[in-house]
This record gives structure tokens, sequence and C-alpha cells, in this order.
């Protein structure tokens, strides 16, 4: 049987090659997969609660990957950019020590694919309001495991857990603005900035140049779009 890892680096792979409806299957097999691990391990379910530990103890070995098959006309919308990166494992590791962040990566996937594909389909499509509800949905997953129950954040303790929740945080600006919900996109940026001033300037340092201009860059606009909104007002 795959494991979860092996399965997530396949829905990837498929988003990579366009084909969405696959790698939503990959991504669900992926989550299914951990929860049946879990539950044999003598667990209850995949850690979605809030409780307040750091985020994480361990982190497992991941990187971005650019889903280039994406057109701008799809990732930029208003003054809102969706990233369009998903995360690979570098290799198959004992998830069961590091389970909050193997979660969140399985989330943030399997958001990702469903963002992608509400976007790219035919404006007014009825499966417009089937994958983006979806893609919300799992973000949310993925930002509870990163919160804790006030809401805060809790202390990422690698660079890769950091920037997936910079990924996070962006992406669901980019959905709500998307579904023309701006003032609650606008939040998830000031979001974001709050999460730079929790982690600390480290957050940044270890992107890649053009990763960190991009969260820097998204962020500026948005507020430059919020002030030119007030001004007009």
């Amino acid at each position: 049987m795959k494991s979860p890892m092996q399965l997530n680096n396949e829905a990837v792979s498929l988003m990579q090659r366009g084909c969405f409806s696959e790698a939503v299957e990959y991504a669900r097999e992926a989550i299914r997969s951990m929860q049946l691990t879990i539950k044999n391990d003598g667990g209850q379910s995949l850690p979605i609660s809030t409780a307040r530990e750091d985020f994480s103890a361990c982190c497992p070995p991941i990187r971005p990957v650019v889903i280039n098959c994406v057109s701008d006309k799809y990732t930029d919308y208003d003054c809102f950019c969706m990233y369009n990166r998903a995360f690979v494992f570098v290799t198959d590791f004992d998830f069961c020590s590091c389970q909050s962040d193997t979660a969140c990566v399985l989330f943030y996937n399997l958001a990702v694919v469903n963002h992608i594909s509400g976007v790219t389909v035919i404006p007014q499509d009825a499966e417009q309001f089937q994958f983006l509800p979806s893609a919300l949905d799992v973000y949310q997953l993925a930002l509870n495991v990163m919160t804790d129950e006030d809401g805060n954040f809790k202390i990422a303790r690698s660079n890769q857990s950091a920037h997936l929740g910079m990924a996070l945080l962006n992406n669901m600006s980019h959905l709500l603005a998307f579904c023309t919900r701006h003032q609650d996109a606008k939040s998830c940026l000031d979001m974001l900035e709050q999460f730079w001033a929790h982690q600390g300037i480290d957050a940044l340092l270890f992107l890649e140049e053009q990763d960190a201009d991009f969260f820097l860059v998204a962020v500026a606009c948005a507020n430059l779009c919020s002030l030119q909104t007030a001004a007009a007002a």
C-alpha cells in the first residue's frame, strides 16, 4: 500500500500535468491513508483541533513545486494573486512524530487543486460552485492546525512550516477575493503580516528571492487597493 507521502507526491505530479480531477482523488486518498494509519496506531483522527502546541516540534522534509500549467489570467485576480505552488515530500518518513505538519501539507495540497479547478472552469459553470467551497473549507482545516483556540498562530519551528503558512494565508485571500469577499480576503493578508511579526524576519530570509518578493508584493498590492478604495469612498 502506498504511503500518504507517496500519494501526495503523485497528486502534485498530476497537478503539474494539468490532470486536476485525478489529482483531487490522489490528494483525498493521501488524507484517507493518513487517517487509517493513525487509527491503526490507536489514534482517533487527523489533528485538526486547536490544541496549544507549537507548529511544529518536527517538520517533514518538503519543498514547493510550481504548477506552471495554470495561466496568469487565473492566478491574478483584482489585487490578489494566487501562489501557484504545491508541496511535495522530499523523502518518506514516520509522520506519526509530526502529524500536525503532515496534515497541513495534505490539507493545503487538496485545497490548492480544488482552488485551481474552481478558478479555471468556465465562468458560471456549476462545477465552480463545487470546487471553490471545498477549497475554502480545506484551507480552513489547515489554518485550524496552525492557530490556537484564540486564533493566534502557533510557533513554526522550521522554515518549511513557515513557508507553508504563508502560502496558505495568501491563497485563502486570493480565493476569498475571487468569491467577491474582499474584506475577508484583505483580513487574510493582514494575518500574513501578523504571521511575519510572530515568526520574525527569518520567516522571509530563508525563502528563495522570487518567493519572498511574491509575498511582499502580494501584501503591498492588497494594502494599496484598500487605500484606493477608502479614498474613493
